[in-house]
């Protein structure tokens, strides 16, 4: 298999260079996880690949272990179907969401490596070096402005580019209005329209495929995240679950993160359904989503402003005038406040193992300054 069929570029090229390794070694492509087995493809075909010791020994955190979409590089051993994981290239892009690890003591295990957390928040990488995420809404229920939002937020994080897409047209009475609402609220963002029932509009969301790019989708359960692959593989391979008439949910139809080509060239990474995507990224990173409003609040004549109905208040007057919505700026405050107090518990934790660390520091010295006394006899 060629490499760059599967998403090999300049960028890894020149990470991989710089290693200046044996011919033993070889970059590789994380297409599953499964438990703590990484299924890789390379030139030289499949693989399982398993951490080294050394790698286990360096890791800090869940973020530094190989996700599906990662590349990395990898040492052959004596068995025919597994190699030796020994670096994680530098990602391009990915994103995640955040995971707390609650109870008091509990041991959690990350690979073959357990570490002791109580309460602590970090992040899990979902997916990596994705050049495009199709965040894909439901035009039934599900069809939510909000949602859209939070989705946004941690793809443009991400450094991935996000196109939204639109499904379920025939179930849609004003596909028009609901595009419309779409682009009056994101700006220059690309929107689709598709029925992936009736096999509708699938040819533009096609033309930002091609042989290299990696693609993701994003969305809740039930919204035809995989009907819409199902088009585009012109199969059944991965499997698809009714949709709950009440509620308009569909089930996790999806049971790991598989990574397929597709037959026209392009790689597709297909994501577990999300109901609600957890925000982990910084209040920076709320004020680049919605620029629109930050560029209101920077026109406000008081510094000061709480911009909660003062007269003069350039959000105030934006609002009243329909320039801006309420339930946006809202939406806008509550995950700005979210962002804030995860940046706070983060600092908070890391002051706390700051102290950790000094106090071992200081516990060490104590003890190395001790001398054995002999007594002559």
């Amino acid at each position: 298999m060629n490499l760059k069929q599967i998403g090999w570029n300049e960028f890894f090229e020149r990470q991989y260079k710089s290693l200046k390794l044996g011919k033993k070694n070889y970059p590789a492509r994380v297409f599953r996880v499964e438990k703590n087995k990484y299924h890789l493809e390379s030139e030289i075909g499949s693989k399982v690949g398993i951490l080294t010791g050394k790698y286990l020994y360096q890791t800090e955190s869940r973020k530094d272990f190989p996700a599906v979409g990662d590349w990395v590089v990898v040492e052959d051993i004596t068995s025919a179907d597994e190699v030796r994981i020994k670096f994680l290239l530098k990602r391009k892009t990915y994103f995640g969401r955040k995971e707390k690890i609650s109870g008091g003591r509990r041991v959690m295990t990350i690979g073959n490596k357990s570490t002791t957390a109580g309460g602590a928040t970090q992040e899990q990488i979902i997916s990596a070096n994705i050049d495009i995420v199709f965040i894909v809404m439901a035009l039934d229920q599900d069809f939510n402005i909000r949602k859209m939002e939070r989705f946004l937020i941690p793809v443009k994080k991400s450094g991935a580019t996000p196109v939204m897409v639109l499904n379920k047209t025939d179930l849609c009475e004003n596909v028009q209005k609901a595009k419309r609402i779409i682009t009056e609220s994101f700006r220059n963002m690309d929107v689709i329209e598709v029925s992936a029932l009736k096999r509708e509009g699938l040819e533009k969301l096609r033309e930002y495929i091609s042989e290299g790019i990696t693609v993701s989708f994003l969305g809740s359960s039930g919204v035809g995240k995989s009907s819409i692959i199902n088009v585009l593989m012109d199969n059944e391979e991965l499997k698809t679950g009714e949709v709950n008439e009440k509620h308009h949910l569909g089930k996790h139809t999806t049971t790991w993160r598989e990574t397929v080509i597709l037959p026209e060239g392009g790689i597709l990474i297909d994501n577990p359904g999300l109901r609600i995507l957890k925000l982990f990224v910084e209040e920076e990173d709320v004020k680049n989503t919605f620029a629109d409003i930050e560029e209101i609040i920077s026109s406000c004549r008081y510094s000061n402003c709480s911009h909660n109905g003062e007269e003069g208040c350039a959000v105030t007057e934006a609002i009243e005038s329909g320039k801006l919505d309420r339930e946006r700026y809202e939406n806008y405050i509550f995950m700005k406040a979210e962002a804030s107090y995860m940046e706070d518990r983060k600092k908070e934790k890391e002051s706390k193992n700051c102290r950790k660390k000094k106090q071992s520091g200081k516990s060490n010295k104590k003890n190395s300054s001790k001398k054995i006394r002999y007594v002559d006899i």
